[in-house]
Parts: C-alpha cells; structure tokens; sequence
C-alpha cells in the first residue's frame, strides 16, 4: 500500500537553507513541485515568523511551525499559538533591570528591546568578539539589521499580551549562574534554555512544542500520522 505524503515538514537551519542562511533555487523549486503534487510544506524552526520572509515570498501556501512550536502560521494569518503571558514579560524586564542585563521579546511581528541600539551593541561586542571569527561589527549587522528589530520601546510600546518568546541576553560571566537561578525560580512553569554561545537564555510557554504543533494542525487539516515526514 502507497501512503501519500500530505505534509512534510522540515526544519531551516542546517537543513532547508545552506551555510550562508540562504534559501537556494533548488530547494524553492522542490518545494513547488511537492505542492503541486497536492502536499502541504511545513517548516519547523526556532525563528520568528517575519524572519521566514525569504521562503514566504518564494512559496505561497507554507506553514510556518515557529519559535519551536509557540506560533503556527500560514498566508499571513495565525492558526494558533502559545503567548507567554503579560506578567512574565514585566518580570522578566524586572529581572534584567536588576542585573542591567539587556532582553528580546519575540512576537510575530518584530522582535522589541527596551535598550537602545548603541548600548545593545556595546553590550554585544565582547559575546560576538568571543563567538565569532568575523568582525563583530559585521555579526552585528548580519543578525540585526536582517530583523525586524526595534529598541528602545518601553513596555507600554510593546504588544506584551502578544509574545512567543523572551530572551535574555550577553549576561556578563559575574553575574550569569545567579541570574539563570533566578530564571528558572522566576519561570518555574515555563521552558527554559541557557546557551552558552550568545551567554544567553530562552523563555517559552511550557504548551510550545514543534511535534504539539504539528499535531494540531494535523488534526484541523484531518491528516493522518501516517501522511506526514518529517526531517
């Protein structure tokens, strides 16, 4: 018996987009094909949705499984997703005052911090000198001048009620065992990930999950487990 696959899904990075973080033809062009054969595209990946802009104007119809499972999308309107709550982003700017310590909040239309860009980046060059081989000035074009980036909002500027994810960022090395404790008290009930890379760590509703979300959109597209691949 010959199952068809109705949904494939695949993550971006280190799989669907080269070493440059670039979408080639190719691959566009497979994801065409598929289409047409009557199957839906899925990517599942950590990033923002916006910051997909390069496949959603290439592919019409993807669905984007984003900020690992916090934010399902396709065509531009949200099918569903798990917001953290308003009151974790006040302690979560609360928190970062304390230790003067800058923080991301991710939402599907932008990524907000209420430190301005010469600070942030003062803030972000000894991380990127450490991290990187390339200037850190170029690191910090590529990263932030590629998002859609706004600082210095205050948080009655910010859509609180509307954030997928809350990260904190470039902890100094005096400061970052007690601040993580303090995270992780903070958002007991929440999922948490400290990288060591950006000396940062990621905040996300406990719901965000890529295989929940996939599941749910399975379940409102009525496909079954056995038509969908995932790589």
């Amino acid at each position: 018996k010959t199952i068809m696959t109705k949904l494939f899904v695949a993550d971006v990075d280190g799989t669907l987009v080269n070493e440059y973080s670039e979408f080639e033809t190719e691959t566009i062009e497979a994801i065409k094909r598929f289409q047409k054969l009557g199957g839906t595209f899925m990517v599942a990946t950590g990033r923002n949705p916006w910051e997909l802009s390069e496949i959603t104007c290439e592919v019409e119809d993807v669905v984007l499984n984003c900020v690992n499972g916090a934010v399902l999308v396709q065509n531009g309107k949200t099918i569903f997703s798990e917001y953290l709550g308003a009151d974790q982003v006040r302690l979560a700017q609360k928190l970062c005052d304390k230790y003067d310590t800058p923080v991301e909040f991710h939402g599907e239309q932008g990524t907000y911090t209420c430190w301005d860009k010469k600070r942030f980046y003062q803030r972000a060059y000894p991380v990127f000198q450490r991290s990187f081989r390339e200037d850190p000035k170029d690191v910090f074009a590529w990263i932030y001048e590629k998002k859609e980036m706004y600082f210095n909002k205050t948080l009655e500027q910010i859509p609180i009620d509307c954030i997928a994810k809350i990260e904190v960022l470039f902890m100094k090395e005096d400061i970052k065992d007690e601040l993580i404790c303090e995270v992780k008290e903070a958002f007991y009930d929440a999922n948490i990930v400290a990288l060591d890379m950006m000396a940062n760590i990621e905040i996300t509703s406990a719901c965000a999950n890529k295989a929940k979300a996939i599941s749910r959109y399975c379940e409102v597209m009525g496909i079954e487990e056995d038509e969908v691949v995932t790589i």
